[in-house]
């Protein structure tokens, strides 16, 4: 037969003694009676709260691997040492620490209080912060590769104790469990790198949050339970807060993490209904047993002793039910706790609404900044408390004057305007709130005529005039030049004047009257890079005065002759100059060579030429020499 919960025996021979004082027999209760809902043996406790009626849950093999961190390496003396509980990792860069009552290390050094002792299992646990030191993002995270993966779409439930200090160095919190594949992938564990400040692991990839519940205690152990289902097939499991910023600096402690299937801690109680609807009914599976006893906080609740048990309508505080089977040979299955609780639903929301644009909350329109609270009931019936934290933001109605000169354009949002006019535009401000902005636009005409006269087309080398042509000079105030290539030397206030562009060049003429109007026109003067030299394939050195030597002829637009070597046809070197100017005989070879005049003949020339634009090219070729 498959018991209900987890096989335990349960209860313990009972007894009584009977002492006889004086005249009359007093008979005192040394036990507790488990299902009376009376404190028994006086000690405080009643029924199933009794340490006398322990009917305890057993737990089943964790995938986590050394799950109260009793297998380790060495005795942690400081904060940090979490590599000596075996099997754990460091989840994040902020390191969580590893506490041991064999190396006398209980807490934190920057927090007063130790780890509530006892521990739940065993003398180990670890400890993390939640917040601190670069806060908000500050978390410690712990993490373990598991034995077996956990399986995309079943049900797993989280069972595991959390120690909390005091009330400010430990207040409540969203404990929260986190998923990812690939335990030995780069980035997994620890997640975030070498940043201590990444936040939480979903600030990562790889990651899903899998489920949380929010834990609160002082100075003490709480046992809490998490379900989840994985969306995909998960090796590595990290447990930690929230990814809630925290400026705090909260510590707390975490031991005995059972993980396994659901299904694996003993079937649950069947639920219908809900606490809203005063309609909630507990189940047990029908099979037979001996005796079923409902408990509500731990107490007997007298008469409920059938499988099924209605929570009455009167129940408006949140309780505690649980129920406790007895089978025939005596062992006993207690269910976990089931939470009965009428949800007090507290949503808070911040808005942010224009001057112009009410908001409707609940019954009332509102368009002032404020807090404002509704009350509301949901589907299930449950009071729902918004509460809203309302802004309100402002509009505006902007008037402005602009001048500009003909020519010249003003845009206004969409519009490109350049008459004289009024015009408005509607614009959405860094809040997102429509602004009206009306602009009084007065175009003034200018007061000369400016006209930039010259493009043209030239060679490399070649000079062409610019030339301003102006009507109502009296009116000027300023005329410039200005060429596109800064290096070029210009008369930058020249009405005419004559310029010898390198590469094609912009000139621009700029005028202002003396209103302030300015004229701006360009002239565009494409230079064609011709790069133009000649060198003669003959020449006669007989002193005639005519063809005496040998150069290279060329325009203005050789900067200079950087080399000329000649060469008869063995190799040899004949002549050779450097850095000369172009058309230049005297720069020539004479046609003479160690003093005496040259054989007739085919001789080779390589010349390198700069021209005025910078370029250098090389140029080969042969000539002969006659006589």
């Amino acid at each position: 037969m498959s018991k209900f919960f987890s096989n335990w025996w349960i209860f313990m021979i009972f007894f009584c003694v009977a002492c006889i004082f004086c005249s009359f027999q007093t008979y005192s209760q040394y036990f507790e009676i488990c299902d009376n809902g009376i404190d028994d043996d006086g000690d405080g406790f009643i029924d199933i709260n009794d340490t006398d009626c322990i009917c305890p849950m057993e737990l089943p093999l964790s995938l986590i691997p050394n799950p109260s961190f009793e297998d380790m390496t060495g005795c942690p003396l400081n904060e940090n040492m979490l590599e000596l509980a075996v099997s754990w990792q460091q989840a994040s860069s902020a390191t969580t620490d590893y506490i041991h009552q064999c190396g006398g290390f209980l807490s934190h050094t920057l927090f007063n209080d130790d780890v509530p002792l006892p521990m739940p299992d065993g003398m180990g646990c670890i400890g993390f912060r939640n917040g601190k030191p670069l806060s908000p993002n500050f978390k410690e995270y712990t993490g373990a590769c598991l034995t077996e993966p956990l399986e995309e779409g079943v049900r797993y439930t989280l069972n595991m104790w959390v120690g909390f200090m005091n009330e400010v160095d430990s207040p409540g919190f969203e404990l929260t469990v986190f998923g990812a594949s690939g335990c030995q992938s780069n980035g997994i564990l620890p997640f975030g790198g070498d940043n201590t400040n990444i936040g939480c692991p979903m600030n990562v990839p790889g990651y899903e949050q899998l489920g949380s519940e929010r834990v609160e205690g002082v100075s003490e152990w709480v046992n809490t339970i998490i379900s989840f289902t994985p969306n995909s097939d998960l090796d590595v499991i990290v447990i930690g807060a929230n990814c809630d910023p925290n400026p705090f600096d909260h510590y707390y402690f975490f031991d005995n993490l059972i993980l396994q299937k659901t299904i694996g801690f003993g079937e649950s109680l069947g639920i219908t209904g809900h606490p809203c609807t005063q309609n909630v009914v507990l189940n047990a599976p029908s099979f037979e047993v001996e005796t079923y006893q409902w408990y509500k906080n731990g107490i007997a609740i007298q008469g409920e002793t059938e499988p099924a048990f209605t929570i009455p309508d009167t129940q408006v505080d949140a309780a505690n039910y649980q129920l406790l089977v007895t089978f025939e040979d005596g062992s006993c299955e207690l269910s976990s706790p089931f939470l009965f609780e009428i949800p007090d639903i507290i949503t808070m929301q911040s808005l942010a609404i224009c001057d112009n644009e009410p908001v409707q909350l609940d019954d009332q329109s509102v368009n002032e900044t404020g807090i404002y609270t509704e009350l509301l009931v949901n589907a299930q019936n449950c009071d729902s408390t918004v509460i809203t934290d309302l802004t309100v933001l402002p509009s505006y109605d902007i008037s402005i004057e602009r001048i500009i000169c003909e020519k010249q354009e003003y845009i206004l949002g969409t519009q490109v305007l350049n008459i004289s006019g009024t015009y408005t535009e509607i614009f959405s401000s860094v809040t997102g709130c429509d602004s009206v902005v009306t602009v009084d636009l007065t175009v003034l005409p200018s007061l000369i005529r400016a006209d930039a006269q010259g493009d043209a087309s030239i060679r490399l080398g070649e000079q062409t005039p610019l030339q301003a042509e102006l009507m109502n000079l009296d009116q000027l105030d300023i005329l410039s030049w200005a060429s596109s290539n800064s290096l070029e030397q210009i008369c930058d206030t020249c009405l005419f004047q004559l310029v010898r562009p390198e590469r094609t060049t912009t000139y621009t003429l700029r005028t202002i009257d003396v209103q302030g109007c300015e004229i701006v026109d360009n002239v565009v003067i494409e230079v064609d890079q011709f790069y133009d030299i000649f060198f003669p394939n003959v020449f006669s050195p007989n002193q005639d005065g005519v063809n005496d030597f040998y150069y290279p002829h060329g325009t203005n637009n050789i900067a200079q002759i950087l080399r000329l070597d000649v060469y008869d046809r063995w190799g040899n070197l004949v002549f050779n100059n450097r850095n000369f100017l172009v058309s230049d005989e005297s720069n020539g070879w004479d046609g003479r060579y160690r003093n005496q005049n040259a054989n007739v003949g085919v001789y080779v020339y390589v010349a390198e030429v700069e021209f005025i634009d910078g370029i250098i090219q090389q140029f080969k070729g042969d000539f002969i020499l006659s006589r």
